[in-house]
């Protein structure tokens, strides 16, 4: 059953929540993992982001490019994540950044080719951007895109980890195109799908409910409440699965765009 909050709640008592529950997140989350954001890059004066030391390569290598994360390099490179970090000397947490090389571990398919491969050959991620944080803080959130799932699926979106209950918004201008209800042996749960005219849509997963008169059909603006937060379908605890699909292709990764305009 759905349960709805009071909209009248002021913006006094969510600062006041968001400081009495600082440290909660930490404890929800449960995976961490980082993602290659752009270097902004002036000329010759502009400061360079801080990268650690390259790993020496006796193998093939891959370049790192804007949205990669560790699991996902390790999907595209057909390599284990743990054998991905060993070989650079790495932990889950270490940054990336656009144009590091990193060493493919021996055990990679390409590992026979010498030293001066061409790196792997990946096609940068389509560039969406959103106008509204999607969930109502205090949330936490990390890039687990392309993480491994049960079933053989792969992670397509990121969890944002939030309290039942909170908020949920439309993050962009467009039309509530598909209502996803919960039932027995859903993945989503309950959910929607926000398509923009040119067909790029965003999926929203494990709704507790949904904002009472909205419905498929309902043309939204950005910071329009459409739903709250939940744990219906496949979810072990209350989060936002959030899903960016540019032009109604396949998805890409969405943590760059959610955390440029993070409300956690």
């Amino acid at each position: 059953m759905a349960v709805y909050f009071d909209e009248r709640t002021s913006q006094n008592e969510e600062r006041g929540a968001r400081r009495g529950h600082r440290l909660w997140w930490w404890v929800a989350a449960t995976v961490v993992c980082t993602v290659a954001l752009p270097v902004a890059s002036s000329g010759q004066g502009a400061s360079a982001a801080p990268q650690r030391a390259a790993a020496v390569c006796t193998g093939a290598t891959y370049t790192v490019v804007s949205g990669d994360g560790w699991y996902l390099i390790a999907n595209k490179t057909g390599v284990g994540v743990s054998a991905l970090l060993a070989a650079n000397g790495a932990t889950i947490a270490t940054p990336l950044f656009p144009g590091m090389r990193l060493c493919l571990p021996a055990s990679s398919p390409s590992t026979s080719a010498p030293a001066t491969t061409t790196p792997v050959s990946t096609t940068p991620p389509a560039t969406v951007t959103i106008s509204q944080f999607p969930v109502q803080g205090t949330c936490y959130f990390t890039d687990t895109f392309g993480a491994p799932r049960s079933g053989g699926r792969s992670h397509e979106g990121v969890d944002i980890i939030a309290k039942s209950g909170q908020y949920i918004y439309a993050a962009t201008d467009g039309t509530l195109t598909k209502q996803y209800i919960d039932a027995a042996g859903s993945l989503a749960g309950n959910g929607w799908r926000l398509t923009r005219p040119d067909g790029t849509y965003f999926f929203y997963a494990h709704l507790s409910g949904f904002q009472p008169g909205v419905g498929k059909g309902t043309v939204v603006k950005p910071g329009d409440v459409i739903g709250y937060v939940g744990s219906t379908g496949n979810a072990s605890i209350a989060h936002l699965h959030f899903e960016i699909h540019p032009r109604g292709g396949a998805a890409v990764n969405p943590y760059p765009a959610v955390k440029a305009i993070s409300g956690c």
